[in-house]
């Protein structure tokens, strides 16, 4: 008996133990980090902090569209020594004029309103597809509110558009930007994206790129069914087609690769067969 409680007391000092604390921080990050490269996704530089520190995330230069991920652990909750785990990170998407986007984050209170999730650009827009036309809701400093709706009015923040996972839109450059970077959580578990008949706008809801079937992405487009990709000028469509040698029908009609996608980047999925659902999984320790 005495000696299970000497061992006892041995275990609540080393939880007491800061060292102690952030090696297991470590071993629980290298978990994630072993998972998200086998996902393919692109790692940067990983953090430990605290809930007392400021998550604050400097953007930096990185490769056109490369996603960096931090893992952020969350420390002692009211004095007991529980913790929380969430990964953080933010991706830069390079810019043209007119460039389709996806929020592959989840970030802002409320979650994912414009505001929260677009770095605001005085002179820029977002655009959101309606079903027919492009909506656009514009930056504008000489607005009440620093924003425009649709129609032109002064837009109340709290109105404005939701950017939720998997969504893509439209964002207007008007004022030269070379790129625009998203930060906040990486959306964990099960993520799943009704894809409806017809022509729908969407993005990954994780920060992930490559090949939109056979990759992370997992989107498993349908036999008769095609992905559109904006080139700044016009939508390139990739059809796909099991007769093809390849399974893909490439933008000038003859078989082609699988198409890809950067990471953060926006598309148009033409549904000709049926609605269907779009998964996504990343599970933590």
């Amino acid at each position: 008996m005495e000696r299970g409680l000497a061992n006892f007391r041995v275990v609540k000092q080393l939880f007491n133990n800061s060292l102690f604390q952030r090696l297991v921080c470590r071993k629980i990050v290298q978990k994630i980090l072993k998972q998200l490269l086998t996902l393919g996704v692109a790692i940067g530089r990983i953090y430990l902090h605290t809930v007392k520190q400021n998550n604050k995330m400097r953007t930096k230069t990185t490769l056109a569209a490369a996603a960096i991920l931090a893992a952020g652990i969350v420390s002692s909750m009211a004095q007991a020594n529980v913790y929380s785990l969430n990964i953080v990170g933010y991706y830069n998407v390079p810019l043209g004029g007119l460039t389709a986007l996806a929020n592959s984050l989840q970030t802002g209170t409320p979650a994912n309103r414009a505001d929260q999730v677009i770095p605001y650009s005085d002179g820029d827009n977002i655009q959101l597809w309606t079903g027919s036309s492009w909506a656009t809701w514009s930056m504008d400093s000489l607005s009440s509110t620093g924003w425009l709706n649709p129609a032109g009015n002064d837009a109340p923040v709290a109105n404005l558009p939701i950017l939720g996972p998997g969504l893509g839109f439209f964002y207007g450059n008007n004022t030269g930007k070379t790129n625009i970077t998203f930060v906040g959580d990486v959306r964990t578990g099960t993520n799943i994206v009704a894809i409806p008949s017809g022509l729908s706008p969407h993005g990954s809801p994780l920060p992930y790129g490559g090949a939109v079937s056979t990759g992370p992405i997992n989107l498993q487009v349908q036999d008769g069914d095609n992905v559109q990709k904006w080139t700044g000028v016009k939508w390139d469509t990739y059809s796909r087609d099991t007769l093809s040698s390849t399974g893909w029908i490439a933008p000038n009609g003859s078989d082609g690769p699988e198409p890809t996608l950067i990471v953060g980047q926006g598309f148009f999925y033409g549904n000709n067969v049926g609605a269907f659902n779009w998964t996504q999984i990343l599970n933590v320790p």
